[in-house]
């Protein structure tokens, strides 16, 4: 039943059906914006890798792969699977993965050296405030997040590849494609032709 004690378990306070359905729509826009924004950066990325098909050091391929091995194998035993089963997986199966990883390093590198881009001490503030405006004690991620030089360039390299994906974009011919919420959200489960305003 819609009534107050509904809407009060969705944070509804004043307990009307009209804030309840506001509250629905601009989570739904968030997410929508938030997936959009990924997939394009996604796509880009992808794009930016093909287009450069460039000779990559093996060496830093077998490295990339057996850290994607050993990232593999410890979420394999965190999920269950025991030792000596998880220790089948070899750094060989993922050895195209990491080709695209560091061959994609290597150009995203490039151009931020010959294009120059850095990104400010706000951004990167930005960044880390929105990722921890997920969680309940904001203050305290942020914290954590500055508490860790690791953990922060992490952040600031996120930063940086979103402003080569700006430059990039800017430099492309772009395509808006129009797609239904659910398409966007649920790739591969809605019929081609669901279009609606996304």
């Amino acid at each position: 039943e819609l009534d107050a004690e509904f809407f009060a378990r969705f944070g509804v306070e004043d307990g009307e059906l009209a804030t309840f359905r506001q509250n629905v729509r601009s989570q739904m826009e968030r997410e929508r914006d938030r997936e959009v924004a990924d997939r394009f950066r996604s796509e880009t990325l992808k794009r930016l890798g093909e287009a450069n098909p460039i000779d990559v050091p093996q060496s830093l391929v077998a490295r990339d792969a057996d850290l994607m091995a050993q990232q593999m194998r410890q979420n394999m035993m965190m999920q269950g699977m025991p030792p000596e089963q998880a220790e089948t997986i070899v750094p060989e199966a993922f050895t195209e993965d990491a080709t695209r990883r560091v061959r994609l390093g290597l150009v995203l590198s490039e151009i931020v050296k010959r294009e120059q881009i850095a990104v400010e001490a706000e951004v990167v503030r930005a960044e880390v405030e929105r990722q921890a405006a997920n969680y309940q004690d904001a203050e305290s991620v942020i914290k954590w997040y500055y508490e860790d030089p690791e953990r922060l360039q992490e952040i600031e390299m996120r930063c940086l590849e979103q402003k080569v994906v700006d430059w990039v974009a800017g430099q492309a011919a772009v395509k808006e494609v129009e797609l239904a919420f659910d398409a966007l959200m649920n790739p591969g489960q809605t019929g081609p032709d669901a279009k609606e305003e996304a």
